[in-house]
């Protein structure tokens, strides 16, 4: 038969375990060190990203308790110190500030100098930041090419170049003809029902990309897509309204399909395909080598948040609120002592819409027997 190529029948069944998807692979999880060489990644569980957070004193004490419970959540976290500080920093990856005072090195008037146009113009939210990845990134990502379905095209994602890379080649023998990345199923699904839509940052090869998105954790269920064209070594921001994602399966369109449900959001994937919808053919597609490379995924639309977490006494909170950014004042009381009840007030005063520009006076009373954050701003 013309156009036919040997099918890699490991590479299907390596797919299928990376996915967790092999018969009988939760009752037998040696399968997955046989086929993957290790046991199957984590599922990631993303649900509380905000995108990167800066960490003003990070080196001690309270800062320190900060930044791992931050890490623990699955945030992105950049340090900064005087050792670090210039005045041009890059800032731009930011989307928000914890300032310890007690131990910060760098002046807040040096620091919002720098960072507050940047901080004050993102209204999205970064859920993967490829730029200053965390270090199980990459394992996120796993490729779904046509070898699931008989074709022999082949793609990677790896971190480099302080971005993620998309890339491999596409073959249309075997009647394939598409290649794709898709993360894990996160656990639990992002609920990002706040937010109006998708966004990417991303520099492509010419051709034309699918962006997906899943609202359930089947393998093989509906899938919501986008296309989007790229033009060659330029930068483009992608914004992907919810409600223009096509419901498919398998490139047919869904015509009695439910709207994306963005409050179960558990997967998302990117792609190249020969393929559109419904048999018509990708107009911008080159079979052979591709690259798309991308700088961030987020989201767009969302609830305002405080940009900018003030941990300390009194002395800056009026510096603060003048700064023009949404803000958050903790004035910290001589009892407030329990940093680990601190650090979860910090990402509560990030992730709450209740906390922006609000101050509060935090003491003992306030961090003991509760998590009732929303609360304790309410009443600010």
């Amino acid at each position: 038969m013309a156009n036919r190529e040997t099918w890699d029948l490991s590479r299907f069944a390596r797919t299928l375990a990376y996915f967790d998807n092999l018969p009988l692979q939760k009752f037998l999880p040696c399968l997955s060190k046989m086929l993957l060489g290790s046991e199957s990644p984590p599922n990631p569980d993303p649900s509380q990203a905000l995108g990167t957070v800066l960490v003003v004193g990070a080196s001690q004490g309270l800062g320190t308790v900060v930044a791992a419970a931050l890490r623990s959540r699955y945030y992105p976290v950049r340090y900064l110190d005087s050792t670090q500080w210039q005045p041009e920093t890059d800032l731009d990856s930011v989307q928000a500030v914890v300032y310890c005072a007690q131990e910060a090195a760098i002046a807040l008037d040096d620091l919002l100098a720098a960072a507050g146009d940047r901080l004050g113009r993102n209204n999205y939210t970064t859920l993967f930041d490829f730029q200053y990845p965390t270090p199980n990134l990459a394992a996120v990502w796993g490729a779904v090419d046509d070898v699931v379905m008989g074709g022999v095209s082949e793609s990677d994602f790896y971190l480099a170049d302080s971005v993620g890379i998309f890339a491999g080649n596409v073959s249309t023998a075997n009647s394939g003809g598409f290649a794709s990345v898709r993360t894990r199923n996160f656990e639990p699904a992002l609920d990002l029902s706040n937010y109006q839509g998708f966004r990417l940052r991303v520099r492509g090869d010419g051709q034309r990309y699918k962006f997906i998105a899943r609202c359930e954790g089947r393998w093989d269920g509906a899938a919501y897509c986008y296309s989007f064209d790229t033009v060659p070594g330029e930068w483009r921001e992608i914004e992907i309204p919810f409600t223009e994602l096509i419901p498919v399966f398998r490139a047919r369109t869904l015509t009695d399909a439910a709207p994306f449900d963005a409050s179960r959001t558990h997967a998302v994937q990117l792609m190249l395909s020969k393929f559109e919808y419904d048999g018509a053919l990708n107009p911008h597609f080159t079979p052979g080598h591709f690259e798309l490379r991308v700088a961030t995924l987020g989201t767009y639309g969302g609830a305002t948040t405080a940009k900018l977490i003030w941990l300390g006494d009194a002395t800056q909170a009026a510096a603060v609120r003048a700064s023009g950014l949404p803000y958050c004042v903790l004035k910290l009381l001589p009892t407030a002592t329990d940093l680990d009840a601190l650090s979860e007030l910090a990402i509560a005063a990030l992730e709450l819409p209740e906390a922006c520009n609000q101050t509060a006076s935090i003491g003992i009373a306030a961090l003991q027997g509760t998590a009732d954050w929303r609360s304790l701003f309410s009443q600010s």
